[in-house]
């Protein structure tokens, strides 16, 4: 059984950790994530991790994927996570509301799309911010925020909670959304997600990964 993960770097080692306990499983860390994601796409993968948004928009767009469940992880609630908005230690209000914003994909929930909901459930643009700067992921973001070269970043709270803290505030914090779900492919064979439940997955509804597509349109 091949997996994947298209989710931060803190998920490949919980997911090789995850496979490497499992008999006939494996999972390529070194592969860069575009190609894992052409995979994904052409069907290479029985079991894909990833973004509840992407997730939607792989099904949308015909690939043959079925969420399973959420794995239990810290900054996860019951199936849910939500985005920390974070800043430098002493900086004013007004330097992360209206400075440089670092987004790691605008393709990202928990980088993007939840933040900029965020804002306008309170009266807030992400046009507020004099620059958008692409990091390239949520660890580049905090490394960026550090450096000086953005002034608040928004952080998936699992990622949040491996990350150093050091120098660093949460000053905001978003709702809590669907967290990333596991997935298989609709062919596989029932025993497949009986073991991935095994595998300390809760089962989830697959509807409200529909309506965070929705959301985005």
């Amino acid at each position: 059984m091949r997996a994947t993960t298209l989710l931060a770097a803190n998920t490949e080692r919980l997911l090789h950790e995850a496979v490497a306990a499992a008999d006939g499983w494996s999972f390529d860390a070194e592969q860069p994530w575009d190609e894992r994601l052409a995979g994904v796409r052409r069907g290479a993968f029985d079991v894909v991790w990833a973004c509840g948004l992407l997730t939607a928009e792989l099904i949308v767009d015909g690939v043959p994927l079925v969420p399973v469940g959420v794995p239990s992880l810290d900054g996860f609630e019951d199936g849910r996570y939500r985005s920390v908005i974070v800043a430098r230690e002493g900086d004013d209000a007004e330097r992360w509301t209206t400075g440089r914003v670092g987004v790691n994909e605008y393709g990202s929930w928990s980088g993007w799309h939840a933040y900029r909901i965020h804002l306008e459930r309170s009266g807030r643009s992400v046009d507020d911010h004099s620059s958008i700067v692409l990091t390239g992921g949520h660890a580049q973001s905090l490394e960026l925020l550090r450096s000086g070269a953005v002034d608040v970043v928004s952080i998936d709270s699992s990622v949040w909670v491996s990350e150093q803290h050091e120098g660093l505030e949460v000053v905001e914090q978003t709702d809590w959304w669907p967290a990333p779900p596991v997935s298989v492919r609709s062919d596989s064979e029932r025993s497949l997600v009986d073991e991935l439940v095994g595998l300390h997955a809760s089962g989830v509804d697959t509807a409200p990964y529909t309506a965070m597509q929705k959301l985005c349109d």
